[in-house]
């Protein structure tokens, strides 16, 4: 920069150090930077005199160069630099709409079943189709503050083909209508609803049944912790008879049952229950027929455990039974079972059942309740009810492929309270192939070979059966 620029330049901050009377310190610093005296800087601003040529050597003022020349420490304030933007704001989803509380459930099957010498055993041949087409709607537990509200609704038609080509229809029923409360903790049902509880020896819904089973009352469900384990309580009536005095005639099935394993191992399952039924009395005039109140109290215990290859089941119960004011009877059973899975693909297992028989000395034939019977004494129902009952059964189930299995199973059979123990051998053939998802294709054949003494001829009886079953869970 030439002089005259360099004067010119300066002639500001002259001005302003002389005109301000400045502290003479930095004062003079600003002149002896700028070149020139206070006096000669007035002149200039009245009339400053023609700067000299510019030299080669007078390098330009560039932009990044202070006004006065001086070095970029004592320059003047930098210019105001652009804003920077904000980060764009985070775009945050709007919270996804909760599911649709309802659900649809479905259960439909066919299956048509054949039955072959049974009237040489007392029984009846019979061939029919057994059908049911059970729908059903399920709202989800919906919070509505204090607890959370649901419920199922589920109407079934069901029977055995026999009314077509006429002007009737078969009947529709209410399978399940339950009001369901709940907490994190508890849940109430209340209405008509199902009861299942271990391999269902003693309570179950009977679902190979083409209408199944259900109970009219209130069941109470607790958490036991977190792991599983429960507590259920119920209460439910079988038989309302309203011309009798207060639940005189009336048929109570209520318990306590729980499921306490979690709280003890991971995998394992140990149950215990305390049931009673009441039974209605007769108060007939004719003392031949008078009943008094019956009542049956169970006590038992369930255990299951898994391991990676052996598995074992065991369920064991005691009833007293009796009538008021009578003098008690007890009856027993226990049911046992050891398996072992071979390869991934073939599971067998050995069976021991027993149930106790009446024999007039305080031991009561034991009550069965309210049990899939149909799964532990033969697919043929040749048997009958487990009470006064002994079996060993062989089992053995294969899978084929991913979706298709076949079963074996053995069964012998004896009466321990009866003159002819032993009763004959069944055997049951299965054959099963998962469709697609809840479709499935079942066949069954058994056989049952009577023992002579038992039941007056050796000849077997046949029962065959073929099912196409859909079920739909709605999760």
């Amino acid at each position: 920069m030439s002089v005259r620029d360099r004067s010119r330049a300066a002639a500001p901050l002259r001005l302003t150090a002389c005109r301000h009377g400045l502290a003479p310190a930095w004062a003079v610093l600003i002149l002896l930077l700028a070149g020139l005296p206070c006096g000669q800087a007035r002149a200039q601003d009245s009339a400053a005199p023609p700067a000299p040529e510019a030299t080669e050597t007078d390098a330009p003022l560039d932009a990044s160069s202070s006004p006065s020349g001086v070095e970029q420490t004592a320059s003047a304030p930098d210019a105001i630099a652009e804003p920077v933007p904000a980060p764009p704001a985070e775009v945050v989803a709007p919270p996804a709409a909760p599911p649709f509380p309802l659900r649809v459930t479905a259960s439909v099957f066919s299956r048509p079943e054949l039955r072959a010498g049974y009237d040489r055993l007392g029984q009846a041949d019979t061939d029919f189709v057994r059908y049911r087409f059970r729908l059903g709607l399920v709202l989800d537990p919906v919070d509505i503050g204090r607890v959370r509200v649901g419920g199922r609704f589920v109407p079934q038609t069901a029977g055995f083909w026999s009314s077509g080509g006429t002007l009737t229809d078969p009947p529709l029923g209410i399978h399940e209508a339950v009001l369901l409360l709940s907490t994190d903790a508890l849940s109430v049902e209340l209405g008509r609803f199902e009861m299942s509880y271990g391999e269902e020896l003693l309570i179950g819904p009977v679902a190979w049944h083409q209408v199944g089973r259900a109970f009219d009352g209130a069941r109470l469900h607790a958490k036991l912790g977190s792991d599983g384990a429960y507590l259920d309580v119920f209460g439910t009536q079988l038989v309302e008879n309203l011309d009798s005095n207060f639940a005189a005639g009336d048929v109570l099935f209520m318990g306590a049952y729980a499921g306490l394993g979690p709280l003890l191992a991971e995998g394992l399952e140990l149950d215990v229950y305390a049931l009673e039924l009441l039974l209605a009395e007769n108060p007939d005039p004719d003392p031949a027929l008078a009943l008094a109140r019956r009542h049956v109290t169970t006590l038992g215990s369930r255990i299951l455990h898994r391991g990676e290859t052996v598995d074992l089941r065991a369920e064991v119960g005691v009833q007293i039974s009796g009538t008021d004011g009578g003098d008690p009877l007890v009856g027993y059973q226990a049911d046992v079972e050891v398996g072992a899975r071979i390869g991934g693909r073939l599971r067998l297992s050995a069976e021991a059942l027993i149930a106790s028989g009446a024999n007039g000395d305080r031991v009561a034939a034991w009550n069965q309740l309210f049990p899939t019977a149909h799964k532990f004494l033969g697919v043929a129902d040749i048997m009958g009810a487990r009470s006064n009952v002994i079996s060993g059964v062989l089992h053995g189930r294969l899978s084929l492929s991913d979706a298709v299995w076949a079963s074996l199973d053995v069964h012998v059979f004896a009466r321990p309270e009866s003159a002819n123990r032993y009763q004959g051998v069944e055997a049951d053939a299965g054959l099963g192939w998962t469709i697609g998802r809840g479709l499935g294709l079942r066949g069954n054949y058994s056989l049952f070979i009577p023992a002579e003494d038992a039941f007056g001829t050796s000849k077997p009886a046949h029962f065959a059966e073929l099912e196409l079953r859909y079920t739909l869970t709605g999760s």
